[in-house]
Order: structure tokens, then sequence, then C-alpha cells
């Protein structure tokens, strides 16, 4: 097998239909070429492209897609790692992915890869690299089973979350009649149904946290960039609840490989006693369940109000791999710092907020109860 480094974007930008066609066999949307493009396009400035590409007699066999990242020493970092999304190395077989792991520790440069699956993180851990333990976490991400049978699906479900649901629902219908809008819009559409779903989430907690898409320009451009690539191949979903002229929550997501990939969702607090979010979701998995899909995949990390419907959860690792090497000591001493600076910072800022809970001047001004309610952590 032959490993190929590509470095220019012109090069990279002509892998699409070979990437594509490799990314099949792992039937996720997050492997497949515009999901690259498009984290490129938004957070490659600075970064020197160091795609890896394994062929055999010719044929593509994997794929691993990382950027050389500069600072006080530079890094091999997964390209797109700032989406906070599952990503990997494409590989058609096990032994495609140890030549291309190979090839990677080559470099004997700090290694930065998040979220990777168990098997990927396995052959990375193999080899003449550190890997400390301190620095390694586990993730899960959510995903909900589904069939062709809505009554079915209904029925896994607990009592508890079928009346919340139903309670929930005759709550939104005070504010007019309750429907749900899916779109599937062409390239030329994308602009404004993004322009309202960004309205929306910007609507709710996310933008005080300065994550939403308004607020958060390059994510903005990751995301308009890829949605409109997700269009072009007729990809894109979007869902908005909408009770009477009111549109209360919104989702984006991708329907791939018999599955529908969920990439945003938000809604306007001012209808969290409707916990919109959770509406939103049960008639998103009623359309995906009646449309013959076969899971609803939340991405991310798995959040308590998932946990309405039946999950099943998959294991991801973040890896930090380092050279016995100068830049390797140098790249342990300041994530080793990072991390500690944030272990000390997190009571720190927990304290605060207790105390300003407790001020008399302060209280007022703190968050409501209904704020704070699992249900609406969507």
């Amino acid at each position: 097998m032959e490993v190929e480094i590509v470095s220019d974007v012109r090069t990279f930008v002509d892998l699409q239909s070979e990437w594509n066609a490799l990314a099949e066999c792992h039937a996720t949307p997050l492997l497949r070429h515009e999901w690259f493009a498009a984290a490129f396009d938004a957070f490659g400035a600075g970064c020197d492209l160091a795609i890896h590409v394994v062929r055999d007699g010719g044929r593509m066999r994997a794929i691993a897609p990382f950027v050389i990242e500069h600072g006080l020493v530079s890094r091999l970092v997964l390209l797109g790692y700032q989406t906070f999304e599952p990503s990997g190395i494409l590989y058609a077989d096990d032994n495609a992915l140890q030549v291309v792991v190979h090839r990677l520790q080559a470099w004997h440069l700090p290694l930065f890869a998040p979220l990777l699956g168990l098997a990927e993180v396995r052959a990375l851990a193999c080899g003449a690299l550190w890997r400390p333990e301190t620095l390694q976490r586990l993730h899960s991400s959510a995903s909900v089973p589904l069939g062709s049978n809505w009554p079915a699906f209904q029925a896994q479900m607990s009592k508890q979350s079928r009346t919340y649901i139903r309670r929930k629902r005759k709550a939104a219908e005070r504010e007019g009649a309750v429907r749900v809008d899916v779109v599937a819009p062409l390239e030329e559409e994308v602009e404004r149904h993004l322009a309202e779903f960004i309205r929306v989430e910007a609507a709710g907690w996310k933008s005080r946290k300065g994550t939403s898409l308004q607020r958060n320009a390059r994510m903005r451009r990751f995301y308009t960039s890829y949605v409109k690539a997700a269009a072009r191949n007729a990809m894109l979903r979007m869902f908005f609840l909408r009770a009477g002229h009111h549109t209360m929550a919104g989702r984006m997501a991708v329907e791939c490989g018999g599955r529908l990939w969920e990439l945003k969702i938000g809604y306007d607090e001012e209808f969290s006693g409707c916990s919109p979010g959770i509406l939103l979701t049960h008639e998103t998995l009623r359309w995906a369940c009646v449309r013959g899909l076969i899971a609803h995949e939340f991405l991310g990390r798995a959040e308590p109000w998932q946990r309405w419907w039946p999950l099943e959860l998959r294991q991801y690792q973040n890896v930090r791999l380092y050279p016995f090497s100068v830049a390797g000591c140098v790249a342990l001493g300041q994530d080793t710092g990072g991390i500690a600076a944030r272990r000390i910072a997190k009571p720190l800022q927990a304290g605060i907020r207790r105390v300003l809970r407790q001020h008399p001047a302060t209280r007022s001004a703190s968050p409501s109860h209904h704020m704070l309610r699992l249900s609406d952590h969507t």
C-alpha cells in the first residue's frame, strides 16, 4: 500500500468522488468529503493540510483527514474538531487503518483527535507514542432506534414520557394550532430557511452562552457551507415547530444511511413552558419512523433530556498523543497546564454563582426555575 500526503486545496477538492465512495461503508455524513471541506473553509486559516490517503493498486483504502496546526509547537489535529462532533479516520479494513496510523506516527508530532471510535483509538495507541491516561475522556453519543410502526415505538416509551409530552402539547396548543413543517430545501432555498433557524436558536439559552450560530461567526460559516452542500446532495432536512403564527423551535438534520443525523436544535425561550425542543424531537421521531428510517442520531454528547425516548449509546474517546521529543514535552506541558487551570476554574465559577444567587441584590436577576428544568435543555 502507498500513502500520499495531500497538502494543497485543489487536490483535496478533487478527492470528493473517491472520498465519498469510501465513506459509504461508514454510513455517516460526518465522514463525507463535504463535512471536511466545510470545516477547512471555516476553521482552516493558519493550518496546513496533511490529508493522508492510502491506496492499494490505485484504489483508495483509507483517509486520515488531518491538518497541521501551528503554535508554540506544531501539532497534527483532526480536521473539523471544533464542531465537537464524532469524527474519525476512513478505512476499508483493519490493514488499511494500520498503514495510515503508522504514517501519522512517523511525523513525530503531538496529535489531537477528539471523539474517535474505539477501533481507531486502539490503533493510534499502539506504537512509540506516549498516551497519558489523564488526558483521555470517554464520551457517549445517543441514538434512538426506530421502526416503521409508530404506535409500537410509542409503546416502548415510559408512561411518564408519554404523559409529559401530551401535557406539553396541550400547553403549546394554547398558542394556536400546532404543526411541524418539514423542509428538504434546494441549495438556493437554504439561506432563507437557515436564517429562520438562526433567529429561533438565538432566542434561547445558546445565545446567552455564546454558542448560537448568530453569536459564533466561524461556526455559522461552517454550517452555512455544509448545509448548502447537503442540500446539493438532497440530504438536508429542516424541521420547524409552529403554533399559530409562532415558530417555537427548529432543527437542522441530514438524512444519510437510513438514519436522521441531528446537526443543531434550538428553541424560542418565550415558549419554554411548552418544552418546544421536546415536542419538536417527538414529532421528528414520528416523521423519521413513518419514513422508514432505522434511527435518529442525536450526535454531540448524550444529554439527560434525550432520555425521554429509548436510547442506545455509542462510545467515543478524546485522544492526545505525545512523541518522545522536545515538541512532545512542550505540548504535554501546555495541555496539562490547561486542563489543571480549567479544573481550578470550574469550582471557582460555581462558587461565585452560588454567592450571586444568595446575595439579595442579585437574587432577582438569577434564572427562573423553569429555565433550569431538564426538559428545557434542548
